[in-house]
């Protein structure tokens, strides 16, 4: 919709800079041809470029209050009501957090330990499915370089299956 609106607009705005040319060089014309003077010359051209503003002005006008229309009936929603949801998420966030440390608390287990066990059990899956760690410098988790790094998960998921697959 803003694309359409943006080509109308961009149109008519080429159709009045053609038409500003054309009749520039009419105008040149007839006071070449000495049927027009100077100044009424310019006093035309001046004339017509000002009514080529006016009608811009009230075509932008016009344009701006049918996209506020449009806007204000797709309801958006407010930076207030984004920063409340924001807010919010935040708390449930922090809730999950001291639930989650709680329960594992209750079970003798230090949430580090097992933040720690996760993401080896990950690094584990990963390396069977042929996932790499995306690092600068291409190298192993023991510094050698890596000659040809396994994809990455972007890379696997990208990948289009192969025939009969």
């Amino acid at each position: 919709m803003e694309d359409f609106l943006k080509k109308i607009l961009y149109t008519g705005v080429g159709l009045v800079a053609l038409a500003s040319e054309k009749l520039q060089t009419t105008i040149d014309d007839l006071v070449e041809q000495g049927k027009l003077s100077k100044d009424d010359g310019k006093q035309i051209v001046d004339e017509f470029l000002a009514s080529t503003s006016d009608k811009r002005d009230e075509m932008e006008s016009k344009l701006r209050s049918v996209v506020e229309e449009v806007v204000s009936k797709i309801q958006f929603p407010s930076n207030e009501d984004f920063d409340k949801l924001h807010k919010r998420v935040e708390e449930f966030e922090s809730r999950f957090r001291e639930t989650t440390e709680d329960v594992l608390n209750r079970f003798g287990i230090s949430s580090e330990g097992i933040v720690e066990e996760l993401k080896k059990r990950i690094e584990v899956l990963e390396d069977k499915l042929g996932f790499k760690k995306q690092q600068a410098d291409e190298t192993s988790a023991d510094g050698e370089p890596v000659e040809e790094a396994p994809k990455t998960r972007a890379e696997v998921e990208e990948t289009p299956p192969a025939d009969g697959e």
